[in-house]
């Protein structure tokens, strides 16, 4: 059976916590905004690609996550 890990699921939980801003790949080119600390993104639920770039440019914590084949979170691009 294939499932993550309690370990991996708290590293995820953890820098879900540190960042300021968290994104989840829904597609190519569309994000969830599953964090918005700053309030950039003034309670929209989707962003596009050139949204995330220029979030990624401004702020230091940023992260991009994506699931697995199985559900499992998994770490796309953190930059802190």
């Amino acid at each position: 059976m294939n499932y993550a890990s309690p370990a991996h699921l708290n590293a995820i939980t953890e820098l879900k916590e540190r960042a300021s801003t968290v994104f989840t790949k829904i597609d190519e080119g569309i994000f969830l905004v599953v964090k918005d600390r700053s309030h950039t993104f003034s309670g929209r639920l989707y962003v596009n690609s050139r949204e995330v770039i220029d979030e990624l440019n401004c702020n230091l914590k940023v992260a991009i996550l994506s699931r697995s084949q199985i559900g499992a979170p998994i770490v796309l691009h953190s930059n802190f």
